[in-house]
């Protein structure tokens, strides 16, 4: 993956795997030289937390991912742990949101829109939840959520102070 300064695998786990439970969300996402970001894959599902985590792994090694974050509201340490029992030299940081997924989206929209996001190929789950956002929505868009995760990480992570656009890093 040369093309790429940083390559970000962005996890919104679910809390459960039944078959009315919410998806795993989990996105590949590279930032070029020419600080543009890159959706390279969307491999979110309904999983398992040992599941889900096996995939991530994959994934990381796969693109040779400098780091795993994720969202830790519904799992705590328990997010990192099921990755570090299946990979324990994995590079990981966790986030803890403290605004709605939709205020969270608010600065990655704006690089949507500035042309500086693109995605590898069609990935129609992930883009039917991006384009439903709103202040109002009842779903849980987790493949949106983990998208909003990384591209953060990827392109705000040294911007300021330790809480900002609604998340919390730990």
């Amino acid at each position: 993956m040369k093309d790429f300064s940083k390559i970000i695998i962005s996890i919104d786990p679910a809390i459960s795997c039944g078959q009315s439970s919410d998806e795993t969300g989990i996105i590949v996402i590279g930032k070029t030289f020419t600080q543009h970001g890159v959706v390279l894959n969307d491999l979110s599902g309904k999983y398992a937390p040992g599941e889900w985590a096996k995939r991530a792994i994959e994934a990381y090694k796969h693109y040779k991912a400098h780091l795993i974050v994720a969202e830790v509201n519904q799992g705590g340490d328990m997010v990192e742990h099921t990755l570090k029992t299946i990979e324990p030299l994995i590079r990981f940081k966790p986030f803890r949101a403290k605004s709605s997924k939709y205020e969270r989206a608010i600065p990655v929209s704006a690089l949507y829109r500035q042309g500086r996001i693109y995605h590898l190929q069609k990935f129609k789950e992930l883009e039917d939840q991006l384009l439903t956002l709103s202040p109002s929505m009842k779903n849980s868009p987790d493949r949106a959520d983990a998208l909003v995760w990384g591209i953060r990480e990827l392109f705000f992570e040294g911007a300021g102070p330790q809480e900002k656009f609604g998340m919390t890093y730990i």
